[in-house]
């Protein structure tokens, strides 16, 4: 049994822009996943500094 993640903790609201095509994708992926835009953006933002994270730890120990 996993544990209960709380949702958008410390969430703020942001003023940015981005591409069409870059809300189209998010917007898609959203109705697909039920979930809402900003929490799919929250986790492709969180999925990819975990990549960067790994690949750095990666660089440095080769």
């Amino acid at each position: 049994m996993q544990f209960i993640k709380p949702k958008n903790n410390n969430a703020d609201i942001v003023d940015w822009q981005i591409s069409e095509q870059v809300r189209e994708i998010v917007k898609n992926y959203a109705v697909y996943c039920e979930y809402r835009e900003c929490e799919v953006v929250d986790m492709f933002s969180k999925a990819k500094n975990f990549l960067n994270g790994l690949m750095a730890y990666v660089t440095i120990k080769q």
